[in-house]
C-alpha cells in the first residue's frame, strides 16, 4: 500500500523538491550538507543490516525453513494450486523476500524524503528568525515576509499532499514495531540469527517512526517560534505597522502545520503517546496470550 501511494505521488514529490530548491535560492548562505548525510547514512546502514540478517533467517534458520516447507507441501499448494513443492519452494521464497525488501526500501525512501524536507524547512525558518531579529530596513522586512509566505504555502501544500501517506507510513511502522516486539517477547525458542533479525527489524521501524514524527514536530515548533517573533515586528516599525499587520494576518495567522492525515498536529506529546500505545497493547495482548 505504501509502495503504491508513493508511486502515485512521485510527480508531487518531484515538484515539491523543485519548489523547495527555489526557496533555498533566496538564502544562499544556507548549508545543508551536514544536515542530510548523517540521516542518509543511518537509513542506509539499517537497510544493510536488515539484508545481512534477513537472508540467513529465510534460507538457513531451521524454524523458518520448516514452516515454509510445511506450507509448500500442504494440499493448498500441491493440489489446489498445482505447484510442484520442490521447485516452487525456493522460487516463491525468493519472490517473497524481494517483495519484503522492495516494500521496506520504499518505506525508507519516503521516510528519508519527508524527514529531510522537514529539516530543510527548519533551516529556512531558523534563518528567517535570525533575519527578523536583525532586520533594520522596512524593504528588507517586506522581502522576508514574502519569503515566509512562500514557505507557508509550501508547508500547506506538503501537508495536503502527504498527510495521508505519512499516516499510512506511521501506522505501518507502529504495526511492524509491535509485531517485532511481540515475537521477541512470546517466542523463546528462536535462534540467535532470528533474534538479531527481529531486533534489527524493530530498530528499523522505530527509527523510521521517530525520525518522521520528531522532524515534523520540530518543524511545527519552529513555525510557532517564528510566528511569535513576527508578532513584535509592527512595534519595531511603527510607521509601517498597518501594512505589516495586514501582511501578518494574511500569512502568519493561518494554521500551516504538518499533521497526521489532517487529524492530529505533529508534536512531542503525540510521539510519546504513540509509543505508550504500543507498550500498553503489547502488555495486554502478551498477558492474554499467556493465559490462553
Amino acid at each position: 500500500m505504501v509502495y503504491l501511494a508513493v508511486y502515485r505521488q512521485h510527480r508531487s514529490i518531484r515538484q515539491m523538491i523543485e519548489d523547495l530548491d527555489q526557496i533555498f535560492k533566496k538564502f544562499p548562505k544556507c548549508k545543508l550538507t551536514r544536515k542530510k548525510y548523517p540521516l542518509m547514512a543511518l537509513f542506509l546502514s539499517l537497510q544493510v543490516m536488515r539484508i545481512c540478517l534477513k537472508l540467513p533467517v529465510y534460507f538457513l534458520d531451521p524454524i523458518v525453513v520448516a514452516s515454509h516447507r510445511t506450507f509448500f507441501r500442504s494440499d493448498l499448494v500441491t493440489k489446489h494450486l498445482k505447484l510442484p513443492s520442490s521447485s516452487s519452494f525456493i522460487v516463491l521464497q525468493t519472490c517473497e523476500l524481494l517483495f519484503i525488501f522492495m516494500s521496506r526500501f520504499t518505506l525508507s525512501v519516503f521516510a528519508l524524503y519527508y524527514s529531510l524536507t522537514c529539516k530543510y524547512i527548519q533551516v529556512l525558518l531558523q534563518n528567517l528568525i535570525q533575519q527578523f531579529n536583525n532586520v533594520c530596513m522596512c524593504q528588507d522586512l517586506k522581502n522576508l515576509l514574502c519569503v515566509y509566505g512562500d514557505i507557508s504555502k509550501y508547508m500547506s501544500t506538503m501537508d495536503t499532499e502527504f498527510s495521508f501517506l505519512v499516516f499510512v507510513t506511521v501506522l505501518v511502522n507502529m504495526i511492524g514495531l509491535f509485531w517485532s516486539g511481540y515475537r521477541l517477547a512470546i517466542h523463546s525458542d528462536i535462534s540467535n540469527v532470528y533474534f538479531l533479525s527481529l531486533m534489527t527489524s524493530g530498530l528499523f521501524y522505530l527509527t523510521h517512526q521517530l525520525t518522521i514524527m520528531n522532524s515534523a514536530s520540530s518543524t511545527n515548533e519552529m513555525g510557532k517560534k517564528l510566528k511569535h517573533v513576527a508578532l513584535y515586528l509592527p512595534y519595531r516599525f511603527p510607521k509601517h505597522s498597518q501594512e505589516i499587520k495586514s501582511t501578518l494576518k494574511k500569512d502568519f495567522m493561518q494554521d500551516n502545520h504538518l499533521t497526521v492525515w489532517k487529524i492530529y498536529e505533529f508534536n512531542r506529546s503525540l510521539t510519546i503517546s504513540s509509543l505508550g500505545t504500543l507498550l500498553t497493547y503489547g502488555i495486554l495482548i502478551g498477558s492474554l496470550g499467556k493465559e490462553i
